[in-house]
């Protein structure tokens, strides 16, 4: 359910069969991401994850799911 919810957020118009597979997977990486932020304080210990404020959080939280979900496409180059 929050999956669908996440990609309503972002679907494009008009998207076909790939954009939404492209979407969809972008989707997931940031809900894994958010939930093993989520983890990780709570259980690990790990500083200075544990103990940032929201507000040390929120800029690169939002950077990375911004990053993730915008529709643009980026190239990246792959060694060979």
């Amino acid at each position: 359910m929050l999956q669908e919810h996440l990609i309503g957020l972002v679907w494009p118009v008009g998207a076909d069969d790939a954009s939404r597979e492209h979407l969809l997977l972008r989707a997931q990486i940031a809900l894994a991401t958010s939930l093993g932020v989520v983890l990780l304080r709570s259980s690990s210990g790990l500083e200075p994850l544990s103990s940032a404020r929201v507000n040390e959080l929120s800029d690169p939280l939002g950077d990375v799911l911004a990053a993730l979900l915008q529709n643009q496409s980026v190239v990246r180059v792959h060694p060979t």
